[in-house]
């Protein structure tokens, strides 16, 4: 069995049918590589994503060139592009993916390492740009086949089931997610030198999975020491640092300290803003995470501003309405009952829970909370006593969902007009 990115023993790394090029010409495609490989190091370093895309785009090209488009060597590197493309929030990473994944399982097999990487390729496209409830199954079937082919403690299966846990959590089945989590940090502490690409991935999943169940400290603590090695790793100005930041002031939002929350999401924001874009997901997130903490600080009439502005915005660049276009909405709602425009917030917030209904499933808390913000909302405009049966709905299935002591459950709780 292989462990690496490579190809099984006795793989032939350029098909027959194409022809080996000059060896002058493999002498100065070898030196323009390495001067790509070098330059892309620097890209990555200094997030340069736009330089990062180009460079790995001609690496794709130059290693077709070399060893065959159909290589697992120019494979390897179009999973570095859909990477890429995916971080630059580009809707063409999704048909990459999927011409990927379909070339390798046609050209290698099913069986073979680099068709199961093109594999998780393609989910991380599909979780990014389709319905998280689409990638479900999907995922468990590349995680049963993984285990199957590489057995249950190999990099390869721990990354399928990484993958697999966190499409669980998506759709907010993180209880069976967390089970996930704890096999999956087993299996790693029993490796020496554990692969840094699958711990961050399953560090990153255990991470998502914590919040999804409320467990809102022990998260926060995940997402501090991430952070603090992602700073020493790249220093305080790079944007990944800044996804930490993100998540660091939605947790304070929900502990109750919506001050540093508001400056951590802004400052979150502004890097976002100069690295991709003022339209860019990562950069709308932030926004949608300072509205919350303005709310907060019954600044009501900027947290609708920047909340719409994300909302409309996710919803345009989406094409669709997606996971974080969803929670833009759901918070824009919270912005425009705490504004005074509760009529406008419950024909919002009675469309989002139809969407995220369809979106997420019943088991998600996004529905929830869209149901719990119409509700609220009703109470608002004057019908206290239909927004009172619906939030008593509501809560009773927040409890049987989520549970009676989750954290989005006792805000419902407390929504509960007094009799």
């Amino acid at each position: 069995m292989n462990s690496g990115w490579g190809k099984p023993a006795g793989t032939p790394d350029r098909p027959d049918n194409q022809p080996a090029i000059a060896p002058e010409t493999a002498q100065a495609v070898a030196r323009r590589l390495a001067y790509l490989r070098e330059q892309l190091k620097t890209a990555t370093a200094k997030a340069d994503y736009a330089t990062q895309e180009s460079t790995q785009r001609e690496i794709v090209s130059l290693a077709a060139a070399v060893s065959g488009a159909d290589s697992p060597s120019t494979f390897v590197q179009r999973v570095g592009h859909v990477n890429v493309l995916l971080s630059l929030d580009q809707p063409e990473a999704l048909t990459e993916a999927r011409s990927l994944a379909d070339r390798c399982l046609a050209v290698l097999g099913p069986g073979h390492e680099m068709t199961f990487h093109a594999r998780d390729s393609l989910l991380q496209a599909m979780a990014a740009r389709e319905s998280p409830v689409s990638v479900v199954d999907p995922a468990k079937a590349a995680f049963d086949d993984a285990s199957r082919t590489f057995g249950r403690r190999s990099l390869i299966t721990l990354r399928s089931q990484s993958t697999y846990a966190r499409s669980l959590t998506m759709v907010g089945r993180f209880a069976e997610s967390l089970d996930l989590c704890g096999e999956l940090r087993e299996a790693m502490s029993a490796f020496v030198t554990p692969d840094a690409t699958v711990r961050a991935s399953i560090d990153m999943t255990h991470r998502l999975t914590l919040v999804a169940a409320g467990r809102f400290t022990e998260a926060l603590e995940k997402i501090t020491a991430a952070a603090e090695l992602m700073a020493k790793k790249y220093g305080t100005s790079h944007p990944s640092l800044h996804l930490f930041r993100v998540q660091h002031a939605q947790l304070l939002n929900f502990l109750g300290d919506p001050h540093t929350a508001a400056a951590e999401a802004r400052q979150a924001a502004d890097v976002f803003a100069a690295h991709f874009g003022p339209e860019h997901s990562n950069t709308l997130v932030a926004y949608v995470i300072e509205g919350r903490s303005l709310v907060a600080l019954g600044k009501t009439a900027e947290a609708v501003d920047a909340t719409r502005y994300a909302y409309e915005h996710l919803l345009w660049r989406w094409g669709r309405p997606h996971f974080h276009a969803l929670t833009a909405g759901v918070a824009l709602c919270e912005a425009l009952t705490a504004d005074g425009r509760a009529d406008e917030s419950l024909g919002l917030a009675r469309v989002l829970a139809g969407q995220s209904l369809q979106e997420f499933g019943p088991e998600h808390h996004i529905p929830l909370t869209a149901r719990r913000r119409a509700a609220e909302a009703l109470v608002a405009t004057g019908d206290v006593e239909q927004g009172r049966k619906e939030l008593a709905v509501s809560l009773a299935d927040h409890i049987r969902v989520l549970g009676n002591d989750h954290p989005y459950t006792e805000r419902c709780r407390q929504a509960q007009p007094a009799a």
